[in-house]
């Protein structure tokens, strides 16, 4: 996918992982048929990262799945899919440093049972995407890891420009400046029609995840639920953004 320019700096230090914080424009599409008990295998398509553990916590059927994961590689990853069943896509997770760890964590009823075997249930780590712009996984899975990123850049690079013409009004009330950022982000067309027809869903669900950080975000402005001045929480939303668009700096679509 890419489209990238190599980011000069860590992903590590974005909480939106978690953003992913998960890379929580997240889904898992599950195709639940019966109540009985579920066993989860899991799969590892990828050599960047390796699955330290996976285990089911609480009583079923309302139990969660926990699966950690371990970047093994020397390059930061930027992305990675977790996948269950022939739905496609499930989960975008990303933003993982050398040697960190990530524990992701989703209803156990939500994985897909196993067509041959209803007890079972795949959960595949099917596709990773690392800072140098490689890739590893499966060809479908890499494809639409690739979309959802693309997705993610294009929308980061509107917000970061918004971002950058806040910083340069000099304005300091929470309220204005980001009343200024929403102007400016609602000033960029959306995709014509036909054009959007044209977005892949993981694209449009990269773009999608950024919407709804960047209006996380501003209402931490508003609420001025930390310590930091405005100013520096604009900085420090604009040094985010740069990583996350990847180099795409100019607000194209």
């Amino acid at each position: 996918m890419w489209y990238l320019k190599k980011p000069n700096i860590l992903f590590a230090c974005l909480g939106i992982v978690a953003a992913l914080g998960v890379w929580t424009s997240t889904r898992i599409k599950g195709r639940q048929t019966t109540a009985e008990p579920l066993q989860v295998k899991l799969l590892n398509k990828t050599s960047a990262l390796k699955i330290v553990d996976g285990r089911e916590k609480g009583a079923y059927p309302q139990s969660t799945f926990e699966i950690t994961l371990l970047n093994q590689s020397d390059k930061t990853v930027v992305a990675y899919t977790l996948s269950s069943g022939d739905g496609g896509l499930t989960s975008f997770g990303f933003l993982l440093a050398p040697g960190q760890y990530k524990t992701e964590r989703f209803p156990l009823s939500n994985l897909e049972r196993s067509p041959t075997d209803e007890s079972i249930a795949y959960l595949q780590l099917s596709a990773v995407y690392l800072q140098d712009g490689t890739t590893e996984g499966e060809n479908i899975s890499v494809v639409r890891l690739k979309n959802w990123v693309l997705g993610l850049q294009e929308q980061a690079a509107i917000s970061l420009n918004a971002l950058q013409h806040a910083s340069a009004s000099q304005e300091s009330d929470p309220e204005r400046i980001a009343k200024l950022i929403e102007d400016k982000i609602s000033s960029v067309p959306a995709p014509q029609n036909q054009d959007a027809k044209k977005l892949a869903s993981e694209r449009f669900a990269g773009r999608q995840h950024v919407k709804e950080k960047t209006s996380r975000e501003l209402n931490e402005i508003r609420s001025g639920r930390n310590d930091a001045t405005t100013r520096e929480n604009l900085q420090r939303l604009i040094t985010r953004f740069e990583e996350l668009a990847g180099g795409r700096k100019d607000g194209n679509q």
